[in-house]
């Protein structure tokens, strides 16, 4: 059965019948949308035709699903026996058992609890952890055939495991709940226009998460400039401050309350940037804001992206990107576009794709996506000089410490003649490998120099 849909879903790539792809997708269930959406965004991969119908099945979570939703009695017994309980009255005063959302894995119920607090119960449906067991099998089936029949660079190995923690996280409602306490910590006076829910752990168990209820309405129904521009500002702090973010960012996962603020829910995908990756793309970021293409280059040669055979050719790619993109009027400015101009850069010079930053674009996708439907112009690049330069980060550190991260390499070379050095002059070696050791130490020691001047 399963070879049978691969079949099928390969045939229609190569006749190019997009929609009969994803409509098969769809009905494979859930589990196989989800792996499209997170592939959704690979420029480096795949043309965009292909592209664009992937990125229909994004807004898959917002459909209703009438067949998934279970009701009544029902959610009373999975929550009494999750509670180990008698009855649900134990723990909440009322449930309403029509459900307030429903998504793929799970699905939301608003309470009020006997302190009279108006609670969301988010209730993991009894069938999704059999089912993930069972769709990762027929997954693996898939990532082999890629592996033996697609270039090494792709990595798809590495994709699917990072498709596989992402979605392992969304069946253990705890690792949520710590998802969502952590960047409310981390968000908390920090950014006044952000609400993220307080989480009742005590009532959160691996398959039952309850959070504060924040009455809200979907993020589209937003107008004005100022609330496009605190969506886009809260994306880029969390990315480019914490490098932990939201990422998960359709259109059910963002509401706002009545005063405008933007409400975040469904912690269930995050991304983290580790340093070295927070601080490439704060001076991929910075310098295109610049115009500076050749520290593009450079950073994408000390990373080991490209080549020195390819760096004049990558150089002038960076320049034809930046002047086209950057002198676009301000309602075309997107830097969701430069990221995807240089995914498919990338393709063209074979350069192994960065797992890490796939997050990153898929989400700034979906934020650029909601500030056109809200409305009003805004220079996104204007946000991010704000966050670098002028609140949040002394730029100029970040700067020399990420030359440190690149070049610890080096360092530990230096280190490492150093502490030869010590040994032999301890130990009366004879003169020429003194000098040669010395040699060693004073290029190590030239070639970083040379770099940071």
């Amino acid at each position: 059965m399963i070879i049978f849909a691969i079949c099928k879903i390969v045939y229609y790539y190569k006749i190019k019948n997009y929609q009969k792809l994803i409509d098969n997708i769809e009905n494979m269930g859930p589990f196989f949308v989800k792996c499209a959406q997170f592939i959704s965004c690979r420029y480096d991969l795949f043309d965009d035709d292909f592209l664009y119908y992937l990125q229909k099945l994004c807004a898959y979570d917002e459909v209703s699903q009438e067949k998934n939703i279970f009701y009544g009695d029902e959610v009373y017994k999975i929550i009494e026996k999750e509670f180990q309980i008698n009855s649900y009255c134990e723990l909440y005063r009322s449930i309403d058992l029509k459900p307030a959302s429903v998504g793929s894995l799970a699905q939301v119920h608003k309470a009020v609890t006997h302190d009279n607090k108006e609670v969301a119960i988010k209730i993991l449906r009894p069938n999704a952890k059999n089912n993930f067991i069972s769709n990762l099998k027929k997954i693996k089936i898939i990532i082999y055939f890629l592996k033996i029949t697609t270039p090494k660079r792709y990595k798809y190995q590495e994709i699917f495991d990072s498709m596989y923690i992402s979605m392992e996280m969304e069946l253990d409602l705890r690792l949520e709940a710590a998802n969502t306490s952590e960047l409310r910590e981390k968000m908390h006076n920090k950014i006044k226009f952000l609400i993220i829910p307080t989480v009742d752990w005590l009532k959160t168990t691996e398959n039952i998460l309850t959070t504060e209820w924040i009455s809200c309405k979907k993020i589209d129904s937003l107008t004005g400039g100022l609330s496009s521009h605190n969506l886009l500002y809260i994306f880029f702090y969390q990315v480019l401050i914490d490098g932990f973010f939201h990422a998960d960012l359709h259109s059910g996962n963002l509401m706002h309350d009545n005063n405008g603020k933007i409400v975040m829910v469904d912690f269930g995908i995050v991304g983290r940037l580790s340093e070295i990756t927070r601080l490439t793309i704060i001076n991929i970021l910075d310098a295109f804001i610049k115009k500076d293409y050749t520290i593009i280059a450079n950073i994408y040669l000390d990373t080991g992206y490209i080549t020195q055979k390819q760096y004049n050719f990558f150089l002038i790619s960076c320049r034809a990107i930046g002047e086209s993109l950057m002198n676009r009027n301000l309602q075309d400015l997107s830097i969701a576009n430069l990221l995807t101009q240089l995914l498919k850069l990338t393709k063209t010079l074979k350069i192994p794709v960065q797992v890490e930053f796939l997050l990153f674009q898929k989400n700034l996708l979906f934020i650029e996506s909601h500030c056109r439907k809200i409305g009003h112009s805004i220079n996104p690049w204007n946000i991010i000089s704000n966050i670098i330069y002028k609140k949040h980060c002394n730029h100029r550190l970040h700067k020399v410490y990420y030359h440190y991260l690149i070049y610890s390499k080096k360092i530990k070379i230096i280190e490492f003649g150093v502490i030869e050095f010590m040994k032999l002059k301890s130990s009366k070696a004879h003169n020429k490998s003194f000098i040669d050791l010395l040699i060693l130490i004073v290029l190590s020691m030239l070639l970083l120099f040379n770099y940071i001047k």
